[in-house]
């Protein structure tokens, strides 16, 4: 067993609580658009404002930003290897931004079975 997958177990045993993921913020309509709809569990409606950030060809913190934010929405749409991917993404783009390493740790966390708190609680 790996030691990501032993740390995984022993938190499932334990009863502590898995991380959560954090939406992000920044000055760009689209983002903020995701962000709202993250808040309000509209997860099909974050995925557009996040697709629609990505084609503007925005600064590197916007496509970080939006890729972020897909991550949460497809976790919730049962979609946690795509939601993976994107963490990944974001973190290749902002590397040094811990809410983006946070975001794919639950992430990870997550696919490896521990149980799903949602988004924003």
């Amino acid at each position: 067993m790996s030691v990501f997958a032993t740390a995984v177990l022993a938190l499932q045993l334990t009863g502590a609580p898995v991380q959560e993921f954090t939406p992000v913020r920044v000055a760009d309509s689209d983002i903020r658009g995701s962000v709202r709809a993250l808040n309000q569990g509209e997860w099909e409606t974050a995925l557009h404002f996040t697709r629609e950030a990505l084609e503007g060809g925005a600064r590197t913190s916007v496509r970080a930003a939006a890729h972020a934010n897909a991550c949460i929405a497809l976790y919730q749409l049962g979609q946690a290897a795509d939601a993976a991917a994107e963490c990944q993404t974001a973190v290749a783009l902002a590397p040094n931004n811990p809410v983006l390493a946070s975001n794919l740790s639950a992430a990870q966390t997550r696919m490896a079975g521990a149980p799903s708190a949602g988004a924003g609680n």
